[in-house]
């Protein structure tokens, strides 16, 4: 007895990166078949909404949009099958955009594929992530990740079992990429507190030489508490209005933080 559609081949899936830059932000969004399937914290609205409609809003905001060329699609667009609802299984490479918002947005696609593979994650998006204080968060099922950070003592974090849910911050730090003795950690940001001094993050994810490097937020905290005055402080960010602290890259390993 034959079986329909047997042997069929594969549905393809075409993945985009699409760049939206406006007066006030430059932020990234994956679409896989012409559906918005994630985007930057704040445009996670676009989720669902489709790629012609997000070109005809950006045209009436007066945003540019960019995404990748037709050669680049060619490329990098695959065969996926039993895609996961966290989000897609590949991205554009970063380098096909020169703003370096747009390289960050697809490291922390990566991080998010990561989390999802390696340690069972099960990934959520919220469309008021606006009024969140952390870049991903998701299910840590079975503690896999909780796990991986033991070394920290999780128990003086967290009394009670290792949460079921947790959450992280990621930072894309490219100047400690391009060979920077020191990584660059931001406190604030048009005079308001930002980074470390304001997520709620369970989890600081650093991302420098092409690693993830994972530690408790509280852990970052206490560290900055004990030596940010001794170490230099420079403007940078959206405007060169952010500050960022600067912490050589010997101390911040010094903390051990787990490679993800």
């Amino acid at each position: 007895m034959s079986v329909p559609n047997a042997g069929a081949p594969a549905m393809r899936r075409m993945e985009i990166l699409v760049q939206l830059d406006s007066r006030y932000f430059c932020a990234g969004a994956v679409f896989v078949d012409n559906t918005c399937v994630d985007a930057a914290p704040i445009i996670r609205w676009l989720v669902g909404k489709t790629l012609a409609y997000t070109e005809e809003y950006a045209s009436r905001k007066g945003w540019k949009l960019a995404r990748s060329s037709d050669e680049e699609q060619a490329t990098h667009n695959r065969q996926v099958t039993g895609s996961s609802p966290v989000g897609p299984t590949s991205l554009m490479n970063a380098d096909n955009f020169q703003d370096s918002d747009a390289r960050s947005f697809a490291d922390e696609m990566r991080l998010r594929q990561r989390l999802h593979m390696a340690y069972g994650c099960v990934l959520e998006s919220r469309s008021n992530a606006k009024d969140n204080r952390w870049d991903i968060e998701c299910y840590d099922v079975g503690g896999k990740l909780c796990h991986a950070m033991r070394r920290f003592r999780l128990e003086l974090l967290f009394p009670d079992d290792a949460p079921e849910f947790v959450t992280v911050e990621h930072k894309f730090d490219e100047e400690a990429t391009r060979g920077s003795e020191d990584i660059a950690i931001e406190i604030e940001d048009r005079s308001f507190p930002s980074g470390l001094s304001a997520t709620q993050a369970t989890f600081w994810v650093h991302s420098f030489d092409g690693r993830w490097h994972c530690v408790p937020t509280s852990v970052l905290r206490r560290f900055m508490i004990v030596y940010a005055r001794s170490f230099m402080m420079k403007h940078g960010g959206n405007g060169n209005l952010a500050i960022m602290v600067l912490v050589p890259k010997h101390m911040f390993m010094d903390l051990k933080p787990v490679i993800l």
